[in-house]
């Protein structure tokens, strides 16, 4: 069974995903675990079968190094799109639980903020991909951010951007920066008061928090007008999801999953984000992916982490979204 047919749905030629940015190590109280947004992104998609090109940047030969590539290897990604600094260290984050949720406080100066153009243009110009995925984070490094800007800029790929605002970091110009670049755009509920705020200012926020609204589809279609954005995809935890056209019509909704034990919330949006991709690979229509999705993220809500230990579970979430190979990669 392949997952990557010619043509998606909505008529879009999928033989790929290129994700770049940020792998790191994210320090729990009791444990640490790889993470990154990116880097979360990519092993979900290649657990999914997915033909995923991941890209980012690590410290030479330190623990988190060794960390990051011995889970990226756990779940079937090639490395050959990882470039190694002598200078930097490998991410770090701090996330700091409450209950079920949880905040980031970011290690600065990491090896991720660093990415290379010209391996990456040749990497991504030997492998190229249908959709290029990068994050809001990727932007907050000068060397990255450049790179990132100049492979969207040349690509033909469908760019996709998964908005992360963290506190204590200087979003604003990030997100404008990152918002420019995409076509499409993935943002939590948070996010989107955010973006409103910050873009859309002729819009009340208030009003625009009201799913369903009239207001809130005329603050999505300003921001869509604004940045050129073809669909604005969001999560909002619990209380499910909502998907908008340019014009800020809803093109699908859908309620939150009622679950008995919610471990943590780190990664959800991610595992959200790579359940519709895989889906969307696989030819399936966006309505009923974007269900699966949410379904696939409340899942992932009950295990440790963002991405679980158990091979069992992404066996039993494969056949559940009609995803039955194993990953393969491009030469």
């Amino acid at each position: 069974m392949t997952l990557c047919p010619p043509a998606s749905a909505d008529g879009r030629a999928w033989p790929g995903i290129a994700v770049i940015g940020e792998a790191l190590v994210d320090h729990f109280d009791d444990c640490e675990l790889a993470g990154g947004a990116p880097f979360n992104l990519a092993r979900s998609l290649s657990a999914f079968g997915v033909p995923v090109t991941w890209v980012t940047r690590l410290g030479a030969g330190d623990a988190g190094a060794s960390r990051v590539l011995a889970s990226a290897r756990r779940f079937g990604l090639t490395d050959d799109g990882v470039q190694f600094d002598p200078t930097r260290s490998t991410g770090a984050v701090e996330v700091v639980e409450r209950g079920t949720e949880h905040g980031f406080r970011i290690v600065g100066g990491a090896a991720w903020e660093a990415i290379d153009l010209a391996p990456t243009r040749r990497l991504l110009m030997r492998r190229p991909p249908s959709v290029l995925c990068y994050g809001t984070l990727a932007m907050r490094g000068a060397v990255t951010r450049d790179t990132v800007t100049q492979l969207l800029r040349e690509t033909t790929a469908l760019r996709l951007l998964d908005v992360n605002l963290r506190p204590g970091s200087d979003n604003r110009q990030p997100a404008a920066a990152a918002l420019a670049l995409a076509d499409w755009v993935k943002v939590n509920e948070e996010e989107l008061g955010h973006l409103i705020v910050w873009f859309a200012p002729s819009c009340d926020p208030l009003a625009a928090a009201a799913p369903g609204s009239a207001a809130r589809a005329g603050a999505v279609r300003v921001l869509c007008e604004r940045f050129g954005i073809e669909r604005l995809i969001v999560t909002r935890a619990e209380n499910g999801y909502e998907a908008f056209d340019e014009s800020g019509s809803t093109l699908a909704s859908g309620a939150g999953v009622d679950l008995l034990t919610v471990v943590d919330t780190v990664g959800a949006g991610d595992a959200f984000l790579a359940a519709l991709l895989a889906q969307l690979a696989a030819g399936r229509a966006f309505a009923p992916a974007l269900a699966m999705a949410n379904r696939y993220a409340a899942a992932v809500c009950t295990e440790r982490g963002a991405l679980p230990d158990d091979e069992e579970f992404f066996m039993s979430w494969r056949w559940s979204l009609g995803l039955h190979a194993p990953a393969t990669h491009a030469a």
